[in-house]
């Protein structure tokens, strides 16, 4: 599956994993599921790990689509972990058209600093 999560609880964190050819519908599925958990809470901090994406058919109009319908409270940060060129402009466009949702996003090529960031409640990049 090109979308998976995990909910940590105890660290008030949401881990999403991205991988392969993502698509659209797979992202809105993996929304839909992930809020329906029972483990699932809006106001936990969010990784979304993208460095296993190989391509992806979503454009700007469909990255201007999700942005806009979050399922997070404000204040919430969302860590965008990347190790590519490409997928590090869908991260900033996704990043610039989410800023209205309220959540603080920060993007990362390394996945302990992302970590260590969503974790750290006090302290902003």
């Amino acid at each position: 599956m090109p979308v998976s999560y995990q909910i940590f609880a105890d660290k008030k964190l949401i881990i999403v994993t991205y991988s392969g050819a993502l698509t659209l519908e797979e992202i809105m599925n993996a929304r839909k599921e992930s809020a329906a958990d029972p483990a699932f809470e809006p106001v936990y901090n969010v990784i979304d790990d993208v460095r296993a994406v190989l391509s992806s058919s979503i454009n700007f109009n469909e990255i201007a689509s999700i942005s806009g319908k979050s399922v997070l409270n404000a204040g919430v940060k969302r860590a965008l972990v990347v190790s590519t060129d490409l997928q590090k402009g869908m991260a900033h466009m996704y990043k610039v058209l989410s800023e209205s949702s309220g959540h603080t996003f920060h993007i990362f090529e390394d996945y302990d600093q992302a970590l260590a960031w969503v974790l750290d409640n006090g302290r902003d990049v």
